[in-house]
């Protein structure tokens, strides 16, 4: 497990393009490193939560349980959102070409959000969509192009690993009811930042499909834990 240890550190530390195929970790040590990991994130996030005055009230999913039952929201945190996340945050981690695909469509789909009956809109949005993959298969097919973007992309590989953990965090901020001054951002999605550290170490090590696995242990830990909890809080 030392070894295990280590290695999280230097990849985390000087993050690097690797395949899944080269050297995995064994889904053992892989739980028993998330294992510390959500222990020590939830001692700091206790710790943090308890500094700025937050209560449980804060989070929506008081709000939630008013409004769904215990079995779909249990589906829809373990199941659809590690799924999901994961391709959405990390699937392009080891793939370049999807990431300029992610991006560009993401971009579009910000610009032209609620705006379906523009059709001016939607036709400018469907032509970009279609130049871009235009683009994107010239970069496939052209070797040399694509060769060069590789390239360049594992130059700046450490700034787009260490992105994706900053944004899978801060998409999390939308789980709070808007109690909190806005500066308490950093602080409320510090946990999220840190198992996306984790979860970006996973995929990058072994595959897509252990960070789901460990993305759906991370997510049903609290479901259990509410599951039990002496108060009845589960909607009949």
């Amino acid at each position: 497990m030392e070894k295990a240890f280590r290695d999280l550190l230097i990849v985390i530390s000087r993050p690097r393009l690797r395949h899944r195929n080269l050297h995995p970790e064994k889904l053992s040590r892989l739980i028993i490193l998330f294992a510390v990991i959500f222990f020590f994130e939830i001692v700091l996030a206790g710790i943090l939560f308890s500094a700025i005055g937050l209560d449980e009230s804060a989070h929506k999913l008081d709000g939630l349980m008013d409004q769904m039952s215990y079995l779909q929201i249990f589906f829809l945190a373990v199941i659809v959102a590690p799924i999901f996340e994961e391709f959405i945050f990390r699937y392009y981690l080891t793939k370049p070409y999807v990431l300029i695909y992610g991006v560009v469509l993401l971009a579009i789909a910000l610009i032209f959000y609620g705006r379906s009956e523009d059709y001016i809109s939607l036709s400018v949005a469907v032509f970009s969509v279609l130049l871009l993959t235009g683009i994107l298969l010239f970069i496939i097919f052209n070797p040399g192009v694509y060769d060069k973007f590789v390239a360049f992309y594992r130059l700046q590989f450490a700034y787009v690993f260490y992105l994706s953990a900053v944004i899978f965090a801060f998409i999390h901020i939308f789980n709070f009811n808007a109690v909190m001054p806005w500066y308490y951002t950093p602080v409320l999605v510090l946990p999220q930042f840190i198992i996306g550290l984790f979860l970006a170490y996973v995929r990058i090590r072994n595959s897509i499909y252990h960070s789901i696995l460990i993305h759906a242990l991370n997510n049903s830990i609290p479901m259990l834990i509410l599951l039990l909890a002496p108060e009845n809080l589960i909607p009949q």
